[in-house]
């Protein structure tokens, strides 16, 4: 597809698409609901980006038949591409599909899910980017035109409540003041997310003080709570 949505790399391997693994994105996009069986098919990452060239014209086509307006579109399909080029083949399938389908919707910084779940509309944070306080207003107040003034939800790590030690003028402390933060646990779970989305590498290759040196604050912070045995967390936030 000319000028793609996807901005998905070009791996130099994504010449021949693997007909199960298109036959399973496509099924999955057109579903009824969200709550899709994805067929557990080994794959490279040239047969990924082969596949997702592929249906991408479906995804389009499912976006303008739930009537999203195309900037919206162009804003979340582009998240795929995103996704790709920062875990390649290890980029989480569902997490692909639903952006696909339409279940997840990049409104500015942000993204939010579609439809409610028990009355809420969970809210999720694409990492790479600054989380500046007037970025993530403008994105919030997309959100409220877009959807209404339904209750919203995120459940990251960015809430753990260890991430308050960086210097109040931080962003992610800022973020965080955002919600009202619910009772959590934190467990290895939470340790294998901050790993994957701070280091983009395995936790044990980071607890390694000989195979990994961090380079930020934020990095710092959380190895150091991770090599002292600590667990971290994922609080689930309600906007305030």
């Amino acid at each position: 597809m000319s000028g793609s949505f996807l901005q998905l790399p070009d791996t130099g391997t994504d010449r021949c698409a693997d007909p199960v693994l298109i036959s399973n994105l496509a099924r999955a996009i057109d579903s009824s609901t969200k709550h899709h069986d994805l067929i557990d098919v080994p794959y490279t990452l040239g047969a990924l980006t082969a596949a997702l060239r592929e249906v991408e014209a479906l995804a389009v086509n499912r976006h303008k038949c739930l009537a999203i307006p195309i900037g919206v579109t162009q804003a979340s399909l582009a998240d795929v591409g995103r996704k790709i080029r920062a875990y390649g083949a290890a980029a989480e399938l569902s997490w692909l599909v639903g952006v696909l389908r339409g279940d997840v919707l990049t409104l500015g910084r942000l993204q939010f899910e579609r439809t409610l779940t028990a009355g809420t509309r969970a809210m999720h944070i694409p990492e790479g980017r600054p989380l500046h306080p007037a970025v993530v207003d403008s994105s919030l107040g997309s959100a409220r035109t877009y959807f209404g003034e339904d209750p919203i939800v995120c459940t990251s790590w960015l809430l753990d409540p260890s991430l308050q030690a960086l210097p109040a003028t931080s962003n992610i402390v800022n973020f965080a003041q955002r919600f009202e933060i619910g009772a959590f646990n934190a467990d290895e779970e939470a340790d294998l997310a901050v790993a994957k989305f701070v280091f983009k590498r395995p936790l044990q290759e980071i607890l390694d003080p000989n195979k990994f040196v961090p380079s930020t604050s934020v990095q710092r912070l959380v190895i150091a709570r991770l090599r002292a045995g600590f667990h971290w967390s994922e609080p689930r936030g309600t906007l305030r």
